[in-house]
């Protein structure tokens, strides 16, 4: 969905599968890309702490600040930037990862305002989807408002590549879940598809599995670094 239409729902979900992954713990929060800050609404209900949302959408954002201790409006990286080392228990990143260019800088960026036993929830869409596949399968790589192919989407994420760029930003994933939609796979679409690429001699031993989820939650830690 387009980040200019503000009237709808798509700003306002809490996502109460994120929040169940923020420990309780966590005093201090903050939550980038907040939308209109239902998530950090909802992790304020569950347990007293403070909660601070960046968003780049100013509409959005004007309504976050009736529900968080602190929102910034602008840019995450340069926002960031401003704020304390070691400033926050918990950075929560709910689809938002995949709408900023540099992900290196944004996780380097993480890093450092968490505290040495913060940790990073992040949501992310499965670009493994089955629904992706098959659209590749036919030839074909179309965007739409919202979802997996959402317009403003710029990076794109298997759970391995994800993995992988967490790992190489200085993170350990300690978890990992996957959530569904109603509609599945075609009858032996997956099955099918398995079959032929391991006929080529490729590892496709979590295909069925991974390509039914939707997207990725992944709560991560700061690794040591050597």
């Amino acid at each position: 969905m387009p980040a200019s239409d503000a009237s709808t729902g798509y700003f306002d979900y809490p996502r109460p599968e994120v929040v169940a992954l923020v420990p309780a713990s966590a005093r201090r929060v903050l939550d980038i890309g907040c939308a209109s800050g239902a998530l950090g609404a909802a992790l304020k209900e569950r347990e007293p702490r403070e909660v601070w949302g960046i968003e780049i959408n100013a509409e959005v954002a004007e309504r976050a600040r009736g529900r968080l201790d602190q929102v910034l409006v602008g840019d995450a990286l340069s926002l960031g930037a401003t704020l304390e080392d070691g400033g926050f228990d918990a950075v929560v990143m709910a689809d938002s990862l995949e709408h900023i260019a540099d992900t290196r800088a944004v996780l380097a960026l993480v890093r450092r305002l968490l505290t040495a036993d913060g940790k990073l929830i992040v949501s992310l869409p499965n670009v493994r989807h089955w629904s992706i596949l098959r659209m590749l399968l036919a030839g074909d790589w179309q965007y739409a408002e919202a979802g997996i192919m959402d317009s403003t989407h710029l990076r794109f994420f298997t759970l391995r590549s994800a993995t992988r760029t967490l790992k190489d930003a200085g993170f350990s994933v300690e978890h990992a879940e996957g959530t569904k939609i109603a509609s599945t796979a075609p009858e032996g679409f997956l099955e099918g598809l398995k079959t032929v690429l391991e006929a080529q001699s490729l590892n496709a031993s979590s295909l069925t599995q991974e390509a039914e989820l939707y997207q990725f939650l992944l709560v991560c830690s700061k690794a040591e670094r050597g």
